[in-house]
């Protein structure tokens, strides 16, 4: 066969089969609405398994948890503090820029929005800290 006649009966081919997959799907409403969402939301199907999503975010948390600890180890006194404390909210505008690629905002504003949830957790932090001292 000539070569554009075998890609035109491909073609043919592939809209057939397409046409009896969408009959198939849309005669069942859930699976079709679930065909929609996985496709408009561009979902893909689950590639790990419960048990390694929990030890990636596990690890995550840790090295999260880890950066603010850091300087603690490095310096000594106020300055441990304010290091901790700048190397923290800069994570937070970090986290909240990255986020941007995913909510489709500006990045100055997630990242700004971050920063604030960030300082509204240390304030909280320094004033339920400032009061247990006081009681204890």
């Amino acid at each position: 066969m000539l070569p554009e006649v075998d890609r035109e009966l491909d073609r043919l081919v592939e809209a057939a089969a397409s046409r009896q997959d969408s009959g198939r799907v849309l005669r069942d409403p859930e699976r079709a609405l679930g065909e929609q969402v996985r496709d408009e939301l561009k979902i893909g199907e689950a590639h790990a398994t419960p048990f390694r999503e929990g030890w990636i975010t596990g690890v995550a948390t840790a090295i999260g948890a880890f950066i603010p600890v850091f300087p603690f180890l490095v310096f000594e006194g106020r300055v441990a503090i304010w290091v901790a404390f700048v190397t923290a909210m800069l994570s937070h505008f970090a986290v909240g820029a990255a986020r941007s690629f995913f909510t489709g905002r500006s990045v100055f504003r997630s990242g700004i929005d971050m920063f604030v949830v960030g300082l509204g957790v240390a304030a909280v932090g320094y004033f339920v800290g400032d009061l247990i001292s006081k009681v204890l």
